[in-house]
């Protein structure tokens, strides 16, 4: 994402305000325990598998999840990888559990309908999902 994009959703979570990518703010959490907050991770991990509702309460400010598609768990991924390959030459483990705790709440809180594209055709579903024609993120290495 562009540091711009991370910057005004972060901005915008600080202040209470709507966000429309909301989950945008798991790539700031992850750059704030680069940073040097080191359980940061574990702490939003906790965070995410204790919640009860799509709403996650961090540091006293609250962000909801309610319209955040599950596959949003893959963009994340798919963003943190190469960053982590670039900084310590490998997913770490820490990193992997973050972002399957994300995936987990999402599955709990998030929405999972298909995605079809406009000509009808399905590019995503919890079937494809289930019947293995699209990879399950859980299952993802690094």
């Amino acid at each position: 994402a562009h540091v711009r994009n991370l910057v005004s959703t972060y901005l915008r979570f600080s202040k209470g305000q709507r966000l429309d990518l909301v989950w945008r703010l798991h790539q700031m959490w992850y750059l704030e325990s680069l940073q040097g907050r080191n359980d940061r991770l574990g702490q939003l991990i906790r965070i995410m598998d204790d919640a009860t509702s799509s709403r996650l309460r961090v540091d006293e400010l609250v962000a909801e999840f309610a319209e955040t598609h599950v596959t949003c768990a893959n963009v994340l991924r798919e963003q943190l990888l190469p960053m982590e390959r670039f900084l310590f030459g490998q997913l770490r483990p820490e990193v992997l559990a973050y972002a399957n705790a994300f995936e987990r709440f999402l599955w709990r809180y998030g929405q999972s309908e298909p995605i079809v594209e406009k000509d009808g055709s399905v590019r995503w579903s919890r079937d494809c999902v289930r019947n293995r024609t699209a990879p399950h993120p859980l299952e993802y290495k690094a």
